[in-house]
């Protein structure tokens, strides 16, 4: 993973079906370390659904680890 993401070129907010983006998928998977990875290399934290929901909104909605959440939660500020 981080072989890919240290990469030139890799855009690690690329919107995916919907609109979500790596960081959001990972989060729905309860991929704590692929998320960490995402956020290490300059995931956009912020980035929003059509509906305005976040990675961090995700995480809370599906009740996933406390880790993840934390993980987010720190990347805010």
């Amino acid at each position: 993973m981080e072989f890919l993401l240290s990469r030139d070129g890799i855009l690690v907010d690329r919107c995916m079906g919907m609109g979500a983006t790596p960081l959001m998928v990972a989060c729905q998977a309860g991929h704590a370390r692929v998320a960490h990875s995402l956020l290490q290399a300059g995931a956009n934290v912020n980035a929003k659904l059509f509906d305005n929901t976040s990675a961090l909104h995700i995480v809370c909605l599906l009740s996933l680890s406390l880790s993840l959440s934390l993980s987010l939660s720190l990347s805010l500020s």
